[in-house]
């Protein structure tokens, strides 16, 4: 799928059980709008395209947490690393962002082995939303 900057992306998939979005961020999308009810399983691997890593854009990080709402109910959710170093770009956004992860059973991230580890306002994101028991799982990949 491409799109073309300036672009609303809107999917409503009701039976949808699996969804994988490899994008990079800030995007080709204006704006990803996702509705997926009945969401078991998903991939996300963001990241920023390398000539723009030290710029901060937060449009394109405020797009991606709006994006993550539309799979607050998905059941076990897997995160790149590079999702996770756009997640950290700007400092205290998750601080005002609550979790709208009301399913959430698992959470695995990759990472490389030596990689720092996930900061816990991450993790804390995104487990914070469901009140069942979760597993969090780091997934190594060398």
């Amino acid at each position: 799928m491409f799109f073309y900057c300036g672009c609303k992306v809107e999917i409503f998939a009701p039976k949808l059980s699996y969804f994988v979005l490899q994008k990079t961020c800030p995007g080709e999308a204006e704006s990803f709008v996702l509705h997926f009810p009945a969401l078991e399983t998903a991939f996300i691997d963001a990241r920023l395209p390398r000539s723009r890593k030290k710029e901060v854009n937060n449009k394109a990080h405020l797009e991606l947490f709006k994006m993550l709402q539309g799979l607050s109910r998905v059941q076990n959710l897997r995160l790149s690393r590079r999702t996770i170093e756009v997640l950290t770009e700007v400092p205290g956004i998750l601080a005002h962002q609550p979790s709208p992860f009301c399913r959430l059973e698992a959470l695995k991230i990759d990472r490389e082995e030596n990689s720092l580890c996930t900061p816990q306002n991450v993790v804390n994101y995104f487990l914070s939303g469901s009140e069942s028991d979760r597993e969090y799982e780091r997934i190594l990949k060398i």
